[in-house]
């Protein structure tokens, strides 16, 4: 699949680098949820999936890397961790050579269903989807899914429609948005 997640920019890491150096040399506490307790399991009942979470960023050339286990999801380290604010990117294969793949099903998902999340440290969280939407893989709201948030969202991606062999990708992709349910963080 391909999902090129906008550049970014030295100078936010450089920002972010100088924080944290503050906090720790006058030793205020703070927290890195996003290294600390990663994601480890997708749990979506309504469509019968359960997916160990791998922690992947960006090839050389920029795309999303995904897992090499068809089975298997990859959660965008370089997007917030689920269930922090901001958005978290959870991306899968719908299908390869050898068949159907981890996210076949997801399209079965809709405005309403509740999906989990299970943290290296054993705390689940639950999400409620609040929009799925097919978007021309050239039209992908790339800025809204890779970009900032004041809520605490959950992007699922998958590639559908059509397989161009040619270009070695499907047409089109789905974005399953969700967002954390009260009392679940």
């Amino acid at each position: 699949m391909r999902i090129f997640p906008p550049s970014s920019s030295p100078m936010k890491h450089f920002f972010l680098g100088s924080i944290f150096l503050v906090l720790l040399f006058f030793n205020l506490p703070y927290t890195l949820a996003a290294h600390h307790d990663q994601p480890a399991l997708l749990l979506i009942p309504t469509a019968n999936i359960v997916a160990p979470i791998e922690a992947h960023g960006l090839s050389q050339n920029g795309e999303l890397i995904l897992p090499e286990n068809n089975n298997s999801v990859t959660w965008f380290q370089n997007s917030s961790s689920p269930g922090e604010r901001g958005n978290a990117v959870i991306a899968g294969h719908v299908d390869s050579k050898k068949g159907r793949a981890i996210f076949y099903s997801l399209p079965k998902l809709r405005k309403g269903d509740t999906f989990f999340i299970q943290r290296k440290s054993g705390k689940m969280m639950s999400f409620t989807v609040t929009k799925t939407a097919v978007y021309e893989r050239n039209q992908f709201p790339v800025n809204k899914v890779f970009g900032s948030s004041s809520k605490r969202t959950v992007h699922l991606v998958t590639c559908t429609g059509l397989f161009n062999k040619a270009e070695g990708t499907h047409a089109d992709r789905l974005l399953v948005t969700a967002t954390l349910n009260p009392f679940s963080h």
